[in-house]
């Protein structure tokens, strides 16, 4: 679709409500007379006449043609569902849309969202972002880097299909993998609630009916998934019943649904001392104590230990576990086995 126009009265005046809801309508393929448009409205036959002279200054080819002695205004089909309001954002505000929907491709990268982003970015730069001064829409992906993520085997309509299930709050069924048993359960029916990506992986938190409760799934382990129809009909599950998103995976990092709150006591060495002061390495993360050897002793309160403990043990020897017992015991026996390893070699 070709640029839109955009007149100096049309840049500093957006679309009037009326004005948009008269857009709406046309997008949608109606072909009002003047009258229909304004017992649509509930405006005079006059307010419609200067509703459509602001929609021709914004750039909306508004077509007329004539059915008997009234005139009707329409879009051609080709014009029809693409027209919004115009947009009038600040150097900065553009600016900041830019870079998060450069983000957001990088996170999309793997879902069939990626391309229909980079097409609507494409639009977006075409049409809003071509008056930008003091940067370039261009090329300012190339002034950003938002990390790797981890490649996973998703197939390519699971994204789709659990977005429209969400949205349509519409019980599933599915073979599902389980890394931590290695086995596959087949048939497992689930209601999904939000797709999350937690620690670079893709998630789906949902009712689960075999183990009647809401637990974490990765998208990387669903296999043949597809709606529940026990009658030949769709199933749909209604209101999630209290379910906050935020809560359920409030201060978890990579643990999954279900597991207990634990506290944790780390002794932070000199050297890796001004790395705790500067950042938080999770919400609950506080200083309890600064000794005087320059030593941290730094407190967190986790849900569950799963993927905080890969963190505590890229810090190597600069990090000693306090408590709990048990994770002090698994990392000793994990460094006595690995020294061995590393001896007999």
């Amino acid at each position: 679709m070709p640029a839109r126009p955009r007149s100096a009265a049309a840049a500093q005046n957006p679309l009037r409500p009326n004005a948009r809801r008269l857009l709406r309508a046309l997008s949608e393929g109606q072909q009002p007379t003047t009258a229909e448009a304004a017992a649509l409205l509930n405006v005079t036959p006059r307010t419609i006449r200067n509703l459509r002279a602001e929609l021709e200054a914004a750039g909306v080819p508004v077509q007329r043609r004539q059915d008997g002695h009234a005139t009707r205004i329409y879009l051609k089909p080709e014009d029809q569902g693409h027209y919004v309001a115009p947009l009038h954002l600040t150097e900065r505000q553009m600016e900041a849309l830019t870079v998060a929907i450069n983000a957001a491709a990088h996170v999309l990268a793997p879902t069939p969202y990626h391309a229909p982003l980079q097409e609507a970015f494409n639009a977006v730069r075409r049409d809003w972002l071509a008056e930008a001064i003091t940067f370039e829409p261009d090329t300012e992906a190339a002034h950003w880097h938002f990390g790797g993520l981890p490649q996973q085997d998703i197939p390519e309509d699971t994204f789709s299909l659990l977005a429209k299930a969400i949205r349509n709050q519409q019980t599933l069924v599915l073979d599902y993998y389980t890394a931590s048993r290695d086995a596959w359960t087949e048939d497992r029916r689930l209601d999904p609630y939000v797709i999350a990506r937690r620690q670079g992986s893709w998630m789906l938190a949902a009712y689960c009916h075999e183990k009647k409760g809401v637990l974490d799934f990765s998208l990387a382990g669903m296999r043949r998934l597809r709606p529940y129809t026990p009658h030949g009909e769709p199933v749909y599950f209604g209101a999630t019943p209290a379910f906050d998103p935020h809560e359920h995976f409030r201060g978890r990092g990579g643990a999954l649904a279900g597991e207990e709150w634990v506290d944790v006591r780390l002794l932070v060495e000199p050297k890796a001392a001004p790395y705790f002061k500067r950042k938080r390495y999770h919400g609950s993360q506080s200083i309890e104590e600064e000794r005087p050897d320059g030593r941290l002793m730094v407190h967190y309160r986790v849900r569950g230990l799963r993927g905080f403990v890969s963190g505590i043990r890229s810090w190597g020897r600069l990090v000693t576990v306090l408590e709990p017992q048990h994770l002090r015991e698994e990392l000793t026996a994990e460094f006595y086995e690995l020294a061995g390893r590393y001896l007999e070699g």
